[in-house]
């Protein structure tokens, strides 16, 4: 079945699992406002409106994919989850093929053998890539419709290097620096540095102008149009670690094109991102465990933060945070560093802090709620506060200073809460979180400045 129709699937069992909880809480409020006339909660109303949101979006997705069918099974209103699950029924029962999953890999591949280089019309690494891409388009043009080679899906998906070298031309609006420098990793590996710098340095253009491919060779599949640059990709920000992974003193991309500066690995297949540690092997292989989702680890820009720290206005002091998070383990991530995920439903279970290198005088302690437990007593610096392995999740935690010194210094926090993203910034002793909810911590951001 087709990437659209898998999409669909995972969305409409996010939303299932979503279900019960919201209504209990839902349940709760009109008991409340019935017997003692207490408004719902801000955070329930929020919950509520994200919920209607991302139903009618699976509806209308739904009822563009069922109308590819001879057949639409459309009921006379969508009205449920349940009506949106027999829509999807109906189209596993049918095998209905991708719409367009070929014609889209042969758009990109169109625009890809569209671009030109301003200053050199015969660039050599440019027209390497051309030749690559003509060969894939060939194979995506004479494949059977039940049989589309593997990098359909991967153009599609955005995965797929020339999808990058488009999106490195184009860059959207809101593509970060992490993932900047991701796609120029993934370029340089699979055509050239010399590519990827022209691309950065807006020397390369993409010019519909050029006749493509099948206007060229006049295959059956009819050219159309390509669309609008892509929009923001999913690329994967964890890449899995080959088996001949080991660090080597390769030389790094110019510094005008990696932002920021990412950490080459001595083999064609191994990226690793700051904070990221090699994942367990697979037991009996030397293969590594896969990670199937992209994740989010290390420094996260503060402009992509809801609430950014305060102006730095002391000087920073060091900080060691390890967290324990659902699947992957302990982690150990630095001052100022995103420690955990992103919108990946993985909680942390467990976390420890320390200052280092140490300040004399100084010291910190942290609290934690835990599912099931509650709060947890003030926990000295450097000691594990919460579990490992056990399927309790964090669900909010406070950090204090202690020590003489203690009035010299502020130490800053926030919270990635599922459902509602990052909290405000906390500092010195404040809760940041939530309580009884059922809502898990997934990552945490700590600091410590030295008051001016």
């Amino acid at each position: 079945m087709n990437q659209q129709y898998k999409a669909l699937r995972e969305k409409l069992t996010q939303l299932t699992e979503r279900k019960p909880g919201l209504g209990a809480r839902m349940a709760q409020a009109a008991i409340e406002l019935k017997d003692a006339g207490v408004p719902p909660a801000e955070l329930l109303l929020e919950q509520l409106s994200a919920y209607r949101q991302e139903f009618a979006a699976l509806r209308d997705q739904a009822r563009e994919l069922a109308k590819s069918l001879p057949k639409p099974p459309m009921p006379p209103q969508i009205t449920s989850l349940k009506d949106i699950e027999n829509i999807l029924e109906a189209l596993e029962a049918s095998g209905a093929p991708s719409v367009g999953e070929r014609e889209t890999a042969l758009k990109i591949l169109d625009q890809v053998l569209a671009i030109a280089h301003s200053d050199d019309p015969k660039f050599p690494p440019l027209e390497d890539a051309k030749a690559k891409a003509r060969e894939l388009r060939r194979l995506i043009a004479q494949a059977p419709a039940d049989a589309l080679p593997q990098p359909v899906q991967t153009l599609n998906s955005g995965d797929h290097p020339f999808a990058g070298l488009l999106t490195l031309i184009n860059p959207p609006s809101g593509l970060s620096d992490d993932r900047w420098g991701i796609l120029v990793e993934i370029v340089t590996r699979a055509f050239s540095k010399s590519l990827t710098v022209a691309a950065a340095r807006g020397k390369l253009t993409i010019d519909m102008t050029i006749p493509s491919v099948s206007t060229v060779a006049n295959q059956s599949t009819t050219a159309t149009p390509a669309p609008p640059a892509p929009s923001k990709q999913n690329f994967p920000e964890v890449l899995i670690l080959s088996e001949a992974g080991t660090v080597g003193n390769a030389p790094q991309p110019e510094e005008s094109v990696l932002k920021p500066p990412i950490t080459q690995i001595n083999s064609p297949d191994v990226i690793i991102l700051p904070s990221y540690e090699e994942p367990p092997k697979q037991p009996g292989t030397s293969q590594p465990a896969k990670v199937a989702e992209p994740l989010v680890f290390g420094s996260m820009p503060l402009s992509e933060q809801k609430n950014p720290s305060p102006p730095t206005v002391g000087e920073s002091q060091g900080l060691k945070v390890l967290v324990y998070i659902e699947r992957l383990g302990d982690r150990l991530f630095g001052h100022d560093e995103f420690a955990g995920t992103r919108g990946k439903a993985l909680r942390i279970e467990g976390f420890a802090i320390n200052i280092e290198p140490p300040i004399p005088g100084l010291s910190l302690e942290y609290m934690g709620h835990l599912e099931g437990i509650g709060d947890t007593p003030w926990t000295p610096q450097g000691q594990f506060l919460g579990t490992r392995g056990s399927g309790k999740r964090m669900e909010g935690f406070a950090i204090r200073l202690t020590g003489e010194k203690a009035h010299q210094y502020n130490v800053y926090y926030v919270a990635h809460i599922q459902n509602i993203g990052d909290s405000s910034v906390c500092f010195n002793g404040d809760y940041c979180g939530t309580r009884g909810q059922g809502l898990r911590i997934e990552g945490m951001k700590v600091w410590l400045q030295k008051k001016p």
